[in-house]
């Protein structure tokens, strides 16, 4: 449920993984992307 925020043809992906681990490789790339605008 996106409420039309995610395009039709956007690339789909699944991660199968624990969130103590993903969420903090998560974050961290997310914080790094922020840091290089």
């Amino acid at each position: 449920i996106s409420w039309s925020k995610i395009k039709e043809e956007a690339k789909h992906l699944m991660i199968e993984g624990d969130a103590t681990v993903l969420l903090p490789l998560m974050i961290s790339a997310l914080l790094t992307r922020v840091a290089n605008r």
